[in-house]
């Protein structure tokens, strides 16, 4: 009973004292948070500031497991962060170390005469207090020159304002995470400690490919979190950003994943949790990468699929365009065939003058045979060496696809031939152009006569 009274007494002293608490520049102090503090508000002294650049540093001293503090930061008021709400009071935090479960957690400004004239305000709140107090110390100080974490821990350049490029090989917001190298066709064993991390990283592949990543492990359980950071390598795979989150435990000893890369450069980072709490539970994980070969053997099948249908369509378009060549070609020859080639005007007007019809019964029959119309005194005609007699416009029409007369059937071009060419038929009454049945007669005398 007397412990629990001075444990109560001594947070409420604590507590008292934190609220009055502030931290000038170049000053370290170290804190052991016993519970959860939604507003933990220590006021920055920043009269003395006189350089350009301003950071605050959370380093941890001691930890229980799984357990991490988030140090945040506001500007002209007390800052509050509830995990169970969805907009925290608040204008910068280190939030990726802290889901990266990273032992120091960085917050770093500009000095600029807006943040010279305000007022700054840190707190910090912190995850799991069931687990125990945590110790950590707060440091706040000033350069003229650009600041990165830890000055990227010697492994990587300070770029831009607290961005570190690291080196090929290391990865986080400061660079102090080694990465084991994993390339393509070969196998990885890492081993991971109890409550810990480790990181796999591979940068040897095709963007925008498919590759395939086999795990597995002999007891124990562990998460994987696979990601693609760009260049920005502080932003490492975790609970909350991640592209794919893979399982291994008792009943799932082996994963074998598909996994699809993004377009864009950047890198394949996994990030393998030990989430077993009892320490010197080592866990030994093996991971294989390769590229997805279903995967390219689909493409070439589809791209092989594409080639035949774009061929068939070709060929298919062909014959059509063939076809409809080849059907406009027969018609012209059958028009050709049932319009054989006539007399020219020149000829016409040579062989067969016209005329004016001045006496009626000059005409063998009184009306043209073609039109069926009677002739009259003004009536312009042609004659064919026949003898026949047809209107000017008739048989001219006529004669652009004949060369015969339209009634016996004779050569016109032939003047003097008096015999019907071999290959035409006789002259019968009844094939010709349904002509008159008063004139049948005259058409039958005419034909005897000519016998």
């Amino acid at each position: 009973m007397t412990n629990f009274w001075f444990l109560l007494i001594f947070s409420l002293f604590f507590e008292i004292f934190c609220f009055a608490m502030t931290l000038d520049i170049n000053q370290t102090i170290k804190i052991t948070q016993l519970t959860e503090w939604n507003d933990f508000p220590i006021q920055l002294v920043t009269s003395n500031i006189t350089d350009t650049y301003i950071a605050i540093k959370l380093e941890i001293i001691e930890r229980q497991f799984q357990s991490f503090p988030l140090l945040y930061l506001g500007i002209n008021f007390e800052p509050d962060f509830d995990s169970h709400i969805n907009q925290p009071k608040f204008n910068y935090s280190d939030y990726q170390s802290f889901l990266n479960q990273e032992e120091t957690q960085w917050i770093i400004l500009q000095y600029d005469s807006k943040l010279s004239s305000s007022s700054l305000y840190i707190g910090i709140w912190y995850e799991n207090f069931t687990n125990g107090p945590i110790q950590y110390s707060l440091s706040f100080f000033q350069s003229n020159k650009p600041i990165c974490p830890s000055m990227c821990s010697g492994n990587g350049q300070c770029k831009n304002l607290g961005k570190c490029s690291c080196y090929s090989s290391y990865v986080g917001n400061d660079c102090e995470t080694t990465t084991f190298s994993i390339g393509f066709n070969e196998s990885r064993w890492v081993d991971v400690k109890s409550d810990d991390k480790t990181y796999l990283k591979s940068d040897a592949f095709q963007w925008g490919s498919d590759v395939v990543l086999k795990c597995s492990l002999s007891y124990g359980e562990a998460v994987l979190y696979i990601g693609f950071p760009t260049n920005d390598t502080s932003n490492l795979p975790n609970k909350e950003s991640c592209a794919y989150t893979l399982y291994l435990s008792q009943d799932i000893r082996f994963i074998h994943k598909s996994i699809k890369t993004s377009n864009s450069y950047g890198f394949l980072i996994i990030g393998i949790f030990n989430t077993l709490k009892d320490s010197g539970n080592t866990l030994s994980v093996k991971c294989y990468l390769s590229h997805d070969n279903s995967s390219s053997s689909k493409s070439t099948n589809m791209v092989i699929v594409y080639a035949l249908v774009g061929i068939s369509i070709s060929i298919f378009a062909l014959w059509v365009i063939g076809f409809i060549i080849k059907c406009r070609w027969r018609r012209h020859a059958v028009d050709n065939e049932h319009s054989p080639m006539g007399i020219t005007k020149e000829s016409i007007e040579s062989l067969f003058p016209s005329f004016n019809l001045k006496n009626i019964d000059d005409a063998d029959i009184p009306m043209c045979m073609i039109c069926l119309e009677d002739y009259n005194p003004k009536s312009k005609v042609r004659k064919l060496g026949c003898g026949h007699i047809f209107h000017m416009s008739c048989i001219d029409e006529w004669f652009r696809h004949h060369k015969i007369c339209c009634l016996c059937k004779r050569d016109c071009e032939s003047v003097n031939n008096s015999v019907l060419p071999e290959n035409i038929a006789t002259f019968n009454i009844e094939q010709s152009r349904n002509l008159s049945d008063s004139f049948t007669g005259l058409i039958a005398d005419e034909l005897n006569n000519e016998e």
